[in-house]
């Protein structure tokens, strides 16, 4: 993976954090857990802006995010993240 291919660790926590804040630790975690990036419930990463995440595992979190949440759930979300356009 190139250092510019995937999402800043910051921003990727970031995103778990607003699900946290609006969907509750269990909903962040059922996302997860769908997901299968479990790992990130015990293991949040860092707030890092130079490390990086895979690309792959960010479109499957909101891959995650619509399926369980739905078009509504998930145009709120994308919203509070500030990634609406």
């Amino acid at each position: 993976m190139s250092e510019m291919q995937g999402i800043t660790c910051l921003g990727f926590r970031i995103v778990l954090d607003s699900l946290e804040e609006n969907i509750g630790a269990n909903g962040k975690n059922a996302i997860l857990n769908y997901t299968k990036l479990s790992d990130y419930i015990k293991n949040p990463p860092d707030y890092d802006p130079d490390k990086r995440i895979p690309t792959e595992q960010y479109q499957r979190l909101w891959s995650g995010v619509r399926v369980i949440l739905g078009n509504g759930g998930y145009n709120s979300i994308i919203f509070r993240t500030g990634q609406a356009d």
